[in-house]
């Protein structure tokens, strides 16, 4: 649950780790499978990507996973504790994180 984030209207998953191919792969299966929209970011380190779900998908995303989330993290899909969705203003990640 740890590697990713809310910003602002989406969410940022930290898969730079990962080799481009393979966040090639995770996107086109969030998209196949889930109809998840999302887009691969370059981030500012040589051959790091993160994976960015859409504001469009976001909901799809809640449904998905927000039962299975300890409460603690519900701020990475942009919910607070009080199960009010976060203001599109409200960012709660640096997009340098790595």
């Amino acid at each position: 649950m740890g590697d990713g984030c809310w910003t602002r209207s989406g969410i940022r998953i930290a898969t730079n780790c990962f080799q481009l191919k393979e966040v090639e792969r995770l996107k086109e299966t969030l998209e196949m499978r889930y109809k998840i929209k999302t887009t691969i970011q370059k981030l500012g380190v040589k051959d790091m990507y993160s994976l960015y779900i859409k504001k469009e998908s976001v909901n799809n995303v809640r449904k998905l996973i927000m039962k299975e989330m300890h409460e603690s993290m519900l701020y990475k899909i942009g919910i607070d504790k009080k199960i009010k969705v976060l203001s599109t203003h409200t960012k709660l990640c640096d997009s340098r994180e790595k």
